[in-house]
């Protein structure tokens, strides 16, 4: 029998090297929430540095913003180069439309850069309205990643799909997941009240969706990988509140206008680890609708794989004693 790891679409190496890129995004979503959470995204107003800047400066002289700052930029360096290997591995090695994953993860955080650059070149023009933008479509960058990763997974390869109710509900529940997102964005950039509002009240609706969605997959007969992710997503869930109540209250329960509250590293805990945790909740309903939304059609062998002869043989015996 053929080894049906001889005939995934994309190599071993390559598989764990899409997961590699999704780690090394991560450095880059937390340092980006420390940028906005004390305020340093114009701590230089040159939006492209050179990469290796941080290592040509005196760290034990320079201010902890401007460090966070260039770390950002320097996370940012360190997973295009990531980005660049996996859209050239997969370009060469893989099969199929599978050879396009690669490219648009580069895309993705290419753009994600420039955004990044202009979002300090265009300061004076748009000022936060940029940085609110550049914001979000790090969250879209993420899930393009954590897309990838789960595409070139064996799982995603080898395994079934799950009923259509299951399917649609992941689906809608990624995008509510993105949409309160949006709305935390505008809130912890432009301080827009009707986005506090709404931002609070889909909170209720994702936590009602997750746990639903959990037992839905608890009860169907899904495989191993989609119901570890489901777990994942409602621990996270759970943990969550926690977070954005903390960061609520020490933020705009202080008596103190929420621009003039005062850094501390309570506040920035509760804050970048409010962020942070969403983006992980994005990223884990991501890949659970990805799983689940794998096409029929790989419920079949794979045309490749030669049959399994002793089985077949083994069936018609039985078939012949019950005849």
């Amino acid at each position: 029998m053929t080894d049906p790891r001889s005939i995934l679409p994309v190599p071993v190496w390559l598989r764990y090297w899409a997961v590699l890129t999704l780690f090394a995004a991560l450095p880059l979503v937390l340092l980006g929430a420390e940028v906005t959470t004390k305020k340093v995204g114009m701590v230089d107003d040159v939006g492209f540095r050179a990469p290796w800047l941080l290592f040509t400066i005196d760290v034990r002289e320079t201010p902890l913003g401007y460090l966070i700052e260039h770390g950002h930029r320097l996370a940012g360096f360190v997973v295009g180069i990531f980005c660049i290997v996996l859209a050239l591995g997969l370009a060469v090695a893989a099969r199929s439309w599978y050879r396009l994953l690669g490219w648009a993860a580069l895309a993705a955080v290419g753009i994600q850069g420039l955004l990044g650059k202009y979002r300090v070149d265009l300061n004076a023009l748009f000022g936060d309205k940029l940085a609110t933008i550049h914001g979000i479509c790090a969250q879209l960058v993420i899930a393009v990643l954590v897309s990838v990763a789960v595409l070139t997974s064996r799982t995603w390869a080898t395994s079934g799909t799950a009923p259509v109710a299951l399917r649609r509900g992941a689906w809608i529940l990624s995008v509510l997941i993105f949409t309160q997102i949006v709305f935390g964005a505008i809130m912890r950039h432009l301080l827009d009240p009707l986005a506090q509002r709404l931002h609070i009240l889909l909170a209720f609706v994702v936590l009602g969706m997750v746990f639903w969605l959990f037992a839905r997959i608890r009860r169907a007969d899904c495989d191993p990988a989609v119901r570890r992710w489901s777990i994942l997503l409602a621990v996270l869930v759970s943990i969550q509140p926690i977070f954005g109540v903390e960061a609520w209250i020490r933020r705009f329960g202080t008596m103190t206008l929420p621009d003039m509250v005062p850094s501390s590293l309570a506040l920035d805990l509760a804050r970048s680890g409010h962020h942070v945790l969403g983006t992980l909740i994005f990223a884990t309903s991501v890949a659970l609708t990805v799983l689940l939304l794998r096409p029929d059609r790989l419920r079949r062998p794979m045309l490749s794989e030669t049959p399994d002869i002793d089985s077949n043989v083994h069936q018609v015996h039985q078939l012949e004693g019950v005849a």
